[in-house]
């Protein structure tokens, strides 16, 4: 709670919002959690990069993005699957039917 307090006291300040998770699901998801949760008033921005380089960060400030829905529903999914079924079952679907 003290730090989404303050991640809210600061996006009061900021003219935009960057999220820059993993690109996986996992990463896109907790960017979605996060825009739910601290509801900014500011456009916010999903950046890509694949590592902590000067370049990759300037490179993925260049080319912002939305999240992907798609990734967070597979996210989602996954999760329900892996409480509903167990954690050994929840790769076979994405080992069938692709990612």
């Amino acid at each position: 709670r003290k730090h989404i307090k303050k991640l809210k006291d600061l996006i009061k300040e900021a003219d935009e919002l960057y999220l820059a998770t993993d690109e996986d699901r996992e990463g896109e998801a907790i960017s979605w959690h996060l825009l739910e949760t601290l509801q900014p008033k500011v456009p916010v921005r999903r950046l890509v990069f694949h590592e902590i380089t000067r370049q990759a960060i300037e490179d993925a400030l260049t080319a912002p993005r939305d999240i992907d829905e798609d990734l967070v529903q597979a996210q989602e999914t996954r999760r329900i699957i892996e409480r509903l079924y167990g954690y050994e079952v929840s790769p076979l679907p994405w080992r069938k039917g692709g990612p």
